[in-house]
């Protein structure tokens, strides 16, 4: 404190000054990429493919092929891929929202009690479902009935080769089984809006194959989320050429399922809400990650931020999903 006063006479700085001083530091902090709001940075990224546990089976990509959490790849949210200034000039209603999360709990489908835990929690969350699981279809009709969002978990061939589940998309079949493997995973799900990725680090950074993905999806007038397994996904900038309404992920709240982690893993995507106007998170139906939901969801309006599904946040971004498909 003494060498600051020592400065500040030398320097014959006014209090004034130093005012407009603070106030420039607190708003550089406000406005700090992502990987100033968390402390552990890539490091936090930890697979759980490796946990011993009974539920559902998440097959997170290593933390190697994941980008630096300070790295946010912000994926086009219309098929005009317009940053977000320039779309709230073209609606005027956006710039009225609050800040937005989207929340997507990533693996239903192979444990019904946490699906049903999972479904039963309060807002619009937006549930990924796997195909061809035991439960998938009656979570998905759970969720519906709930006034829940549904989309497609769908599982891709990944970097480290390891099984992400039945339906897996992958680079080396050919274009016939390719297609008819993605048409068979939305059949075996109800009211599907979009589609994710389940791991996906190589093929979301396969050209051909997300074309033929994106292709089907903008026949059928589905949304595409990036889960961003890795930094070389271009799945988003593929789903934007092809005009597939597109949103890319911020924040994996459990790759450390711990309750700590996953408190400051859900302050960092409200950060970014507030910083950016929305947010992209997923989670998983791990007990500890319901268990914390369940807490803060309830007190969510209270902070300011407004909890909505994908398709909501699509549609106020560019209003360009096909209406035939809602």
């Amino acid at each position: 404190m003494n060498k600051l006063l020592l400065w500040l006479a030398q320097h014959r700085l006014t209090a004034s000054a130093l005012l407009v001083a603070g106030a420039l530091l607190i708003l550089a902090d406000l406005l700090a990429p992502e990987s100033a709001l968390d402390p552990h940075g890539a490091a936090s990224q930890t697979s759980q493919a490796g946990n011993a546990r009974q539920i559902e089976s998440t097959q997170i990509e290593p933390a190697q092929n994941e980008p630096s959490s300070g790295t946010v790849v912000r994926g086009p949210l219309s098929r005009q891929a317009q940053p977000q200034s320039q779309t709230q000039a073209q609606n005027p209603n956006q710039a009225q929202n609050p800040p937005q999360i989207v929340l997507i709990l990533d693996d239903i489908g192979n444990n019904l009690e946490l699906g049903q835990r999972a479904v039963q929690l309060p807002g619009q969350l937006t549930y990924a479902v796997l195909p061809h699981t035991p439960h998938g279809r009656t979570l998905a009709n759970l969720a519906q009935a709930a006034g829940k969002e549904v989309m497609l978990h769908m599982p891709m061939s990944n970097l480290a080769r390891q099984d992400p589940g039945p339906g897996q998309l992958d680079s080396l079949q050919d274009p016939a089984t390719f297609s008819a493997t993605l048409l068979a995973a939305l059949e075996s799900i109800p009211h599907v809006r979009g589609l994710n990725n389940h791991t996906g680090s190589a093929l979301t950074t396969d050209r051909q194959a997300m074309d033929q993905v994106m292709t089907l999806l903008q026949q059928r007038g589905l949304y595409f989320v990036d889960s961003l397994t890795t930094a070389s996904s271009i799945a988003a900038t593929t789903a934007t050429a092809h005009g597939v309404p597109n949103l890319t992920r911020n924040v994996f709240l459990d790759n450390d399922p711990t309750a700590e982690s996953i408190a400051f893993q859900f302050q960092r995507l409200l950060q970014i809400a507030r910083a950016e106007g929305h947010a992209i998170g997923i989670g998983h139906p791990y007990p500890e990650t319901l268990a914390y939901l369940e807490t803060a969801l309830p007190d969510l309006a209270a902070t300011g931020v407004e909890l909505i599904t994908a398709s909501n946040l699509l549609r106020q971004q560019a209003g360009q999903l096909n209406p035939a498909a809602w």
